[in-house]
């Protein structure tokens, strides 16, 4: 067995349930070897005692809710890269690698955005989905997540903050969305293996230093709604192509590539 789920019917789930069950009260397996993914309904009271069921921790604002993190289940000696979070899939194989799924609907409210800081630092997240009807990434949202390999992000996004994606070393392309109209500073400063970016031609002003330090980045095809680039934002992508360099110092001058003050 590597799944179990658990309907939203059920309201509580109890310690030991049953001869060789996995025991999700506190997020472990002592039976189940390759269990990799627990789903919990979103009838299991997060307010069980004694739970230790991982849950969405968000903030609520007029237009729905903002996700501003997760706690993930508790954890054993025995197997302490296995999660369990609240009404939401999470695959966690050996070495804690991390695939997240924000839902679009929480207990009947919508997720309309990412805080600030939600997922900084999150060492384990490798994959991250996020659902349409988010309009706000919010600053530093996934700031040194550096093992971040694929994100995907809605059409429904409008705004992305300061070093959103900042150090997410293992980035190595990203789309952004249309309807977006600035990139804003630090974007996606420091991801060192990032090779293509796709901008829309709805964005017009591209921040300092966004893409500072992305040094495999080889090209950036340039839509003529840019009108401002900030300084420093292509500085140190060692790998950018002359005719690419050639065009940014044209078009914005020397300052897009020059040296910076390094802050993410």
């Amino acid at each position: 067995m590597t799944k179990v789920v658990i309907s939203d019917k059920i309201v509580e789930v109890m310690e030991g349930i049953g001869d060789g069950v996995c025991n999700v009260i506190y997020g472990a397996c002592d039976v189940i070897d390759n269990l990799t993914t627990a789903v919990i309904g979103l009838g299991v009271d997060e307010k069980t005692p004694k739970s230790g069921l991982g849950k969405w921790k968000v903030k609520e604002t007029e237009s729905g809710l903002v996700i501003t993190g997760y706690e993930a289940g508790g954890k054993t000696d025995r197997h302490d890269d296995t999660k369990v979070v609240r009404g939401l899939p999470i695959t966690c194989t050996r070495g804690a690698n991390l695939k997240l799924t924000i839902p679009a609907e929480i207990a009947g409210q919508k997720v309309v955005g990412i805080g600030d800081y939600a997922f900084y630092q999150c060492k384990e997240l490798i994959s991250i989905t996020i659902p349409f009807g988010v309009t706000r990434i919010g600053e530093s949202a996934f700031n040194s997540c550096s093992y971040l390999a694929r994100v995907t992000i809605p059409d429904s996004v409008r705004s992305i903050g300061e070093s959103a994606f900042a150090t997410c070393w293992e980035l190595k392309s990203v789309v952004i969305p249309t309807g977006v109209i600035t990139i804003s500073d630090w974007t996606f400063a420091g991801c060192v293996n990032m090779k293509s970016v796709t901008i829309p031609d709805t964005v017009t002003k591209i921040g300092a230093q966004a893409f500072q330090g992305c040094g495999s980045l080889t090209t950036v095809a340039m839509p003529r709604s840019v009108t401002d680039i900030g300084e420093s934002a292509f500085y140190d992508c060692k790998n950018l192509a002359q005719p690419t360099r050639d065009l940014l110092r044209q078009k914005f001058g020397e300052d897009v590539l020059g040296s910076s003050t390094t802050y993410y």
